[in-house]
């Protein structure tokens, strides 16, 4: 594993290339393609792009599998050692909250029908920033699959400015989910060729406990 870990506005960023050898990976994708499809939010549900798993958590056989176990006990690994960077011990985190994201084509059921081509047309990286939960100090995001590596994540930071990460396969960035933050989505004729597969995991405090709080507080996007 490389590990690169950079400070900015008393945030840190914290980024592993190479996490699993090659013949995992394999294995990863498919369970990953499998448990996708299975348990599918509707895109009514969800912004799209892109498409999204349910919340795998909650599936006994999901997390008894053993591609699963493995994934998880890597990543908390990792999170293990991004957590001494920030001062939260591991005792006083739960990785509550784990799904599948996936841009490939347009060509997938949806409840209600909806206009994913004209969805698609009106959405924009702006408009795709998000944040997770306040009680979330810690999100993982694992690039499973990707046609290029500037496909990845920009992160708002705390002055406003957006921030890149690249979306290189077989890596993860961890860092603070409060902070507004969005993919950069490929283009679906690239994504029906190569689709980008992504694998996200929270953490969250046990006991609502707020560490640091003068140190992680979230801040609106600025257009």
């Amino acid at each position: 594993m490389k590990v690169q870990n950079v400070e900015v506005d008393g945030y840190y960023f914290y980024r592993v290339n190479d996490v699993f050898p090659k013949t995992f990976l394999k294995k990863l994708l498919k369970s990953s393609t499998y448990w996708l499809e299975k348990t599918r939010k509707d895109p009514s549900e969800e912004v799209f792009p892109p498409e999204a798993s349910g919340s795998l958590l909650e599936y006994e056989e999901f997390k008894e599998d053993p591609i699963w176990i493995r994934y998880y006990k890597t990543v908390d690994d990792i999170v293990s050692e991004y957590s001494k960077l920030v001062e939260i011990p591991m005792d006083y985190l739960s990785r509550h909250a784990s799904w599948i994201t996936r841009v490939k084509d347009l060509n997938f059921p949806n409840k209600f029908n909806t206009d994913l081509t004209r969805r698609l047309k009106y959405q924009s990286l702006e408009g795709n920033m998000h944040s997770h939960v306040d009680s979330d100090p810690i999100t993982t995001v694992f690039y499973l699959k990707n046609p290029h590596r500037k496909y990845g994540t920009v992160i708002k930071r705390a002055g406003g400015q957006n921030m890149f990460n690249p979306g290189d396969e077989n890596s993860i960035i961890i860092f603070d989910g409060r902070l507004f933050h969005s993919a950069q989505y490929p283009p679906i004729p690239i994504t029906s060729k190569s689709p980008r597969y992504t694998i996200v995991a929270d953490y969250e405090f046990k006991h609502s406990m707020h560490v640091k709080e003068d140190s992680f507080k979230r801040k609106k996007p600025v257009a």
